[in-house]
């Protein structure tokens, strides 16, 4: 807000036109409005004492943000070359589906059975809750892959439409400069490649109709799926099948876990037993020898 201190009487007398001069009720009135609305048009024809004013208005204006700024200072961005890293693949790092399942030795804790999980045609396997940067990444990769290829078969569809439309006008053409008598235009477009005969494009591709590139493109993109696809099949029934060792090896070892633990108990007992045995002995001991001194 500008300042509704009472203006300095040289700025009213010497620098501002007496029309714009405001009236004391309209000071009393709407003292803000009426004194910046003179304020500003003073420091437009240059007076110095409105130029000031100004100057420190704005000087203030600039602090307090300043202030405001640091009193809701947010936490320092994350160094950007973290950020990618976490989303980069280990160095060196091997397939999970070549090298799982791995052996109980190189594991930190219990096996645990991976979940084969499918995202959009990608299948992988999860080991944990918590989804990694780096496969995150790779997902959304392959999922905007898909919809790029999807996008351009529709529209080398529409292309190849449009040019079976361009193939007709063509032939429409040549009919009707035939109809008219105009033989060498014909001629000299159907060297070109217009129409049927010329088998072209009307570009010189000879033996290219308009269709012709943009089908070409297209079955190259349905190729590249149908790869992308039989790759991703492969894939499953590999990750399948790492699924199912995994699953055997957890039933094996938690058999295994079971009886090292019913081992475990039973020994515990049996030397509890023991204990017992040999205290009760050691007291059988003590009454003989106390029978023998009271003998004495």
């Amino acid at each position: 807000m500008l300042r509704e201190s009472k203006p300095n009487q040289a700025f009213y007398t010497e620098e501002v036109p007496a029309e714009c001069t405001p009236l004391k009720s309209e000071v009393d009135r709407s003292r803000a409005e009426g004194w910046a609305e003179v304020l500003l048009y003073a420091a437009s024809t240059g007076n110095a004492v409105a130029l000031t004013q100004v100057h420190d208005l704005l000087d203030t204006l600039h602090q307090q943000k300043l202030a405001a700024r640091k009193a809701c200072t947010q936490p320092p961005p994350r160094p950007t070359a973290a950020i990618k890293a976490r989303l980069r693949a280990y160095p060196n790092a091997a397939k999970a589906a070549d090298v799982r399942p791995l052996p109980l030795s190189k594991l930190s804790g219990n096996r645990h059975v991976p979940t084969l999980t499918v995202a959009t045609y990608l299948p992988f396997i999860r080991f944990k809750k918590e989804q990694s940067p780096y496969l995150s990444r790779v997902l959304n990769q392959k999922i905007r892959q898909k919809q790029k290829r999807v996008n351009w078969m529709d529209e080398m569809e529409g292309n190849t439409e449009m040019g079976v439309w361009e193939g007709e006008w063509e032939e429409n053409i040549l009919e009707a400069a035939e109809q008219e008598g105009k033989w060498d235009v014909k001629d000299r477009l159907e060297k070109e490649g217009w129409g049927e005969h010329g088998g072209g494009n009307g570009n010189g591709n000879v033996e290219k109709g308009w269709e012709h590139e943009p089908a070409r493109m297209g079955r190259f993109i349905s190729k590249d799926m149908r790869k992308e696809f039989n790759r991703a099949g492969l894939l499953a029934d590999k990750l399948v099948g790492v699924v199912e060792k995994e699953k055997e090896l957890w039933e094996r070892e938690r058999r295994e876990r079971r009886v090292a633990k019913r081992e475990a108990k039973r020994f515990e007992k049996g030397d509890g037993a023991r204990k017992s045995k040999t205290k009760s002995m050691g007291e059988k001991k003590l009454e003989d020898w106390e029978k023998e001194v009271e003998a004495w």
